[in-house]
């Protein structure tokens, strides 16, 4: 009878719920909403959370007894039925009757309170006992700020705006040991620290913390501490580092620590006493962020002896932990229930979130119990779904948002904090939850609708690698080319990373693919629109090396995870259909986001005016979020990502370099006398340093090729990769001109980032390689020189990345086998815009086709392994790619040698080719000998750019040279006239002309380089070797030798009959080639057969012979002195010039008519030339 008479008492107490009408101010004033709250009695409250159904099954008989509650309660409970609890109330069993009086006589729940509200007592009374002037809830104070920052809400997480900016914290202290962190969200310039008040007056925008007497700070980024001088302190901090301040107002010292480690004892001269109270003070530079904590949440690594500034709520604490035990114990049941008692289960947890729910919201009891709940006890997603369903059905509205921005926020920067181990259980659990709570409706719209969004998401993706000790544990034992030792354990140290790597990669697409798969799509993408805005608004798009690496870091995680995501969606789908389309960027509405970018055709608003009708005709089609998705992956490669693709290729390059000089000493210490003691001292001190340099560079080797340079990352590349080859290939007519320009750079920079930066091995050989090689092919066949394209740096990079794609055996493959039309297209729009802006590119792509068959221009392969940087004209410094052509893999291309064979045989592009040709040759000679004699004049102050510059035009000049090799090979009758023979052309006279003082040229010249006072340059560079330049002269000689050998007689008569013609100099030049090729004592002439030397002993035969018949024939002209043409004084007058009527030889007017089209003498426009008899010729007076 008593169970039933309480049965019915519970029934009528939870029937007809009063709904309790909330103020509508309750979203921003949850304390003072939750002080109302609380006033209902808590009967109400549960009851009201509960359904009408629910309500209305109370009754049922599944809750007919007493003792079925008390022993399902003691189950959720333990803690009301421990021997005091029993002892107080062992007349009356627990059930849910007393429940509620039980809970609060058992547990006593902390109020809710402002500690911002503190009164004058309270806080005198706290600096009398504890030393600490200000509020209980430590903040940085606005009030007291020097420049302009951008604040968080809880003014804890600040970013500067302006040139130096200063601020300090609302809480001042007086005496004891007090310690804040600072978390590192960038790693530039700043000074972090402490500062009296009477310091703080005296900062300015140029001068902060640190910079006055009674303020102290440490710069990381400059390794240096500060008080009112700088001195080296600490060591250089890194993105994501939790920096600790401490300072000890009992005996006077400040410390640091970074991330957990002591930097030592900074400062020991802190004045303490009456009159001095330091308060937490931080400069920052512009753009740089940091979050700050003062004890609001559990510090990341606690230092012994020192306490947080403000304290943690340790009554709370012990509160929330009883009770999530018992919701772990609810939960349990939950997802196993043992016997039908989800009533129960219902009303208990409405009974603990009436009691923890507005504790719950307080950071520090989020951080240190609830998300350890969730990531331990709630790894099951059964059992962490049931939680969000409580959390969502038993708090308030306003309670769940904060509660869900909260927790999202925390285990953000947690999962930011977390240091990279080889067991990233933590991240990847920390990511996990993160997922889970935005596949939960509910719970993703408070997310994505949060104005903090963007900021709290950008910590997500940033995954801090190891450094200092923790890299030595990742990575026991340093390995580097050339030294075998440690090469196993090196490997297995680099597959753990790999795999944790990997972990954690998936885990970030796994959250990409939640947020673009959901129907908060459109959000997502505003989000991306913006943080792109804000990257192109503070950098400009030509020039973004300035943008900093933390945001080169999110964006390479950023285009990883989408990229992926994307690939694995959209395998079902035919790639045909994975492309931006070209209504994305033409439609009248531009849902382009970015307009303002620069287009293919020019800017945006001059396009839009001039193809107005074109616009106007165009169907006003809605384009598809793919194509917005793919629009700003594409944006995020060409911002960000590529430049962090060569910053870690480039320090990879660095550890080679390392290598390289520690074997160079080691050989010296070898060949060292041990007489000479002090020698080798200093050798072995250098020894010593570069060990230590390479041992370092060789572990972060390890992590960055793991991490930034794997084959996962290849093949993120190569998939976005294919698809903007697919976007652009499909574009048509002119709306190719409305094409954002950046699709083109991106395209380039993804081929040059495969190419330059990851495993050649692992890229050629991957599965996609043959077809992307296709692809790229295609694009470049179509878009090399392209009209329609008006930018100058896109088409020079166009050019560049050719030039690096005919340098590679695969990729020249895939060049030839395009279709005729393309390859003939490619070869037309090299050879038509050869001129003085694209000749550098052009000549090497050409030379790419010749080398393998030129005249010893085939080297061993360990010299073209060697890669060099040099300045090339018309290219910014450091962007360009230049490798020597001594250093290309030869594998010459007959299929493009023919169509330039072709070409050049049709009308008169032979002609003008060759011209073109000879005036730069001309140039580059000229620019040559004017650094050497630069170099000459100042042996010991010139800089590295005459260096630089006298190499570039010498390796031009050979390049040049070899181009006149290949013409005189592919078609020889462009290059040397013959008189007697069919269809004479003046031309070739002209080019044997040229071509004759060419090697009269070159031969004066290499006298001049092998003289004693030049031997600096040919001593400090070993590139500058005269005999590449004579191999290249020689095979002109060899080339027309075997294919037209009536020709070389005649071009060695006319080389004979010039008067500064030496045969004997000519001779020596020609031996000295042979001479090294028979010896074999030069590496970069190994390849000489024995064919090409036999050959130039016949050239030297052939012109021993030539000169003995010159000298029988007697050369005593028949030719009248009026009749000799006065431009050359060789050759007979056959052209006279109309209207003017002055007349000259035919070769001397065609050439000069390249270049000009006045008369030589009158200057009168040239209207025609014509044929004459040397008698009717007017000569000039």
């Amino acid at each position: 009878m008593e169970s039933s008479l309480e049965s019915e008492d519970l029934s009528a107490d939870l029937a007809a719920p009063r709904h309790i009408e909330l103020p509508s101010s309750s979203r921003t004033s949850t304390i003072e909403t939750k002080q109302q709250l609380r006033i209902v009695e808590s009967s109400e409250a549960i009851r009201n959370t509960l359904s009408p159904e629910l309500c209305s099954s109370l009754s049922i008989s599944t809750m007919n007894t007493s003792k079925d509650q008390t022993l399902f309660l003691q189950d959720v409970f333990p803690f009301l039925f421990s021997p005091n609890v029993d002892d107080l109330n062992s007349d009356k069993p627990v059930n849910f009757n007393n429940l509620d009086l039980r809970l609060k006589q058992t547990i006593t729940v902390p109020t809710l309170s402002e500690p911002q509200r503190s009164s004058l007592l309270e806080m005198k009374k706290r600096a009398e006992i504890n030393g600490i002037l200000g509020p209980s809830l430590v903040r940085m104070d606005h009030g007291r700020s020097m420049g302009y920052f951008d604040f968080s809400q809880d003014k804890l997480d600040i970013q500067g705006k302006s040139n130096f900016s200063t601020c300090c914290a609302n809480t001042a202290l007086t005496k004891g040991k007090w310690m804040y962190e600072v978390l590192l969200l960038s790693r530039g310039i700043m000074q972090l620290g402490w500062t009296t008040l009477s310091s703080f007056v005296n900062f300015t925008t140029q001068e902060g913390v640190g910079d006055t007497e009674n303020s102290f700070a440490y710069d990381g980024k400059r390794i240096r501490k500060w008080n009112k001088g700088q001195v080296e302190y600490g060591e250089e901090w890194n993105v994501g580092d939790m920096i600790g301040c401490c300072i000890d107002l009992d005996i006077g010292t400040i410390s640091y620590f970074r991330n957990g480690v002591p930097l030592g004892m900074a400062f020991d001269n802190v004045k303490t006493g009456t009159g001095y109270a330091y308060f937490p003070a931080v400069s920052l530079s512009y753009e740089e962020h940091i979050r700050i904590n003062f004890g609001d949440r559990p510090f990341c690594y606690n230092i012994e002896g020192y306490e947080p500034i403000q304290s943690y709520p340790s009554d709370k604490i012990h509160c929330v932990e009883q009770y999530l035990l018992s919701v772990n114990n609810i939960l349990k049941n939950l997802i196993n229930p043992v016997k039908p008692n989800h009533f129960y289960n219902q009303i208990s947890m409405a009974h603990i979130f009436d009691k923890i729910g507005h504790l719950m919201l307080d950071p520090y009891i989020i951080h240190s119990l609830i998300v350890p709940f969730l990531t331990e006890k709630c790894q099951l997603p059964e059992k962490r779904i049931k939680f969000f369903e409580a959390l969502s059905t038993f708090l308030d509205d306003w309670e769940l948002e904060a509660f869900v921005e909260e927790l999202f926020h925390t285990v953000a920067l947690i999962s930011y904090c977390c240091v990279y181990t080889n067991e990233p259980t933590t991240k990847i659990q920390l990511l996990q939850l993160a997922i889970d709570m935005l596949a939960n409706s509910q719970f993703s719209e408070i997310i994505i609708n949060s104005p903090h969004f963007g900021h709290i998401f950008m910590l997500f993706l940033h995954f801090k690698g190891p450094d200092g000790s923790l890299l030595s544990s990742v990575v026991p034992h340093a390995w580097w080319p050339g030294n075998d030792e440690h090469k196993d354990s090196f490997d297995e140290a680099t597959l753990r990373i790999h795999g944790a790597i990997k972990q954690v990669e998936c885990m970030f697409a796994k959250m990409l693919d939640t947020l673009i798969s959901g129907r908060h799509l459109k959000k997502f993408l505003a989000y991306l629109n913006d943080f792109i805005n804000h990257i192109l608004s503070s950098h400009v798009l030509s020039n973004l090396r300035n943008i900093p690496i933390h945001q080169q870091a999110f964006m390479s995680n950023l285009f990883l995870a989408i990229s992926r995501s994307l690939a694995e969606n959209t395998n079902h789908v035919s790639n045909s259909r994975v492309y931006i389309k070209s209504a994305y960027f033409t439609t009248k509405n531009n849902q382009c986001d970015f307009s303002d970018l620069p287009r293919v055709g020019g800017n945006h608003s001059h396009l839009k005016k001039e193809y107005k009708d074109y616009l106007e005709n165009l169907e006003n089609t809605e384009v598809d979020d793919m194509s917005h998705i793919l629009n700003n992956t594409a944006l995020l490669f060409h911002l960000g990502v590529y430049r962090r693709l060569l910053s870690a290729d480039l320090f990879c390059r660095e550890m080679t370099d390392h290598a390289a000089h520690l074997r160079a000493v080691r050989e010296k210490i070898a060949k060292c006398p041990p007489e000479e003691s002090e020698v080798l001292d200093d050798l072995r001190q250098c020894e010593a340093v570069l060990e230590k340099d390479t041992v370092t560079t060789s572990r972060m080797t390890a992590w960055i090729k793991t991490a930034l340079l794997s084959e996962n990352r290849m093949n993120d590349i190569i998939w976005m990769l294919r698809t903007l080859l697919r976007s652009v290939d499909m574009v048509e007519g002119e709306a190719l001109y409305f094409m954002p320009e950046f699709y083109m750079m991106a395209i380039l920079n993804m081929y040059r980032a495969l190419q330059e930066c990851f495993s050649q091995k692992a890229f050629t050989k991957h599965r996609q390689a043959p077809i992307l090689f296709r692809e790229l092919a295609h694009f470049f066949a179509r878009h090399i020189c392209n009209p329609m394209i008006k930018s100058i740096d896109v088409k020079d990079h166009i050019l560049q990345s050719s030039v690096i794609f005919v340098n590679h055996s695969p990729t020249l493959q895939a060049l030839e086998r395009l279709s005729d039309d393309d390859c003939n297209h490619f070869m037309s729009s090299i050879v038509q815009n050869y001129s003085k802006n694209n000749y550098v590119h052009l000549s090497r792509m050409m030379i790419r086709f010749w080398k393998g068959h030129g005249f010893a221009f085939r080297d061993p392969p360990e010299y073209y392994k060697k890669r060099h940087e040099a300045l090339l004209p018309g290219v910014l410094a450091g962007t360009a790619c230049y490798m020597s052509v001594y250093e290309m893999e030869p594998n010459p291309s007959v299929k493009y040698q023919n169509l330039f064979s072709n070409y050049l045989g049709r009308e008169d592009n032979g002609a003008t080719f060759t011209n073109t040709v000879f005036n730069q040759l001309n140039s580059c000679l000229t620019e040559f000998m004017n650094s050497r004699k630069d170099m000459k004049k100042n042996q010991s102050s010139y800089t590295s750019l005459i260096e630089r510059s006298c190499l570039m035009w010498y390796d031009l000049t050979i390049i040049l040279v070899r181009f006149l090799e290949m013409i005189t090979a592919l078609s020889p009758h462009i290059m040397v006239a013959n008189e007697d023979g069919m269809g004479y052309d003046p031309t070739s006279e002209i080019n044997m002309e040229r071509l004759v003082q060419l090697v009269i040229q070159v031969i004066s010249r290499n006298q001049a380089l092998t003289m004693s006072d030049d031997m600096i340059i040919t001593q400090r560079f070993s590139t500058i070797d005269v005999l590449k330049l004579n191999s290249a002269i020689t095979g002109i000689f060899v080339h027309l030798r075997r294919n037209v050998p009536h020709l070389l007689d005649i071009f060695i008569k006319k080389l004979i009959l010039q008067p500064g013609f030496d045969i004997a100099s000519f001779k020596n030049f020609l031996n000295a080639v042979n001479i090294v090729g028979s010896k074999r004592n030069r590496a970069d002439f190994q390849s000489i057969t024995p064919q090409e030397i036999s050959e130039v002993e016949d050239v030297i035969a052939q012109m021993d012979n030539l000169n003995r018949e010159s000298q029988v024939e007697s050369r005593q002209s028949t030719i009248a002195e009026e009749d000799i043409c006065p431009i050359c004084y060789d050759r007979p007058i056959s052209a006279v010039f109309q209207p003017c009527g002055h007349s000259s030889c035919r070769a001397c007017i065609t050439m000069h008519l390249y270049n000009s089209k006045r008369c030589f003498f009158c200057k009168l426009v040239i209207a025609s030339v014509e044929d004459c008899n040397t008698s009717s010729a007017n000569h000039p007076s």
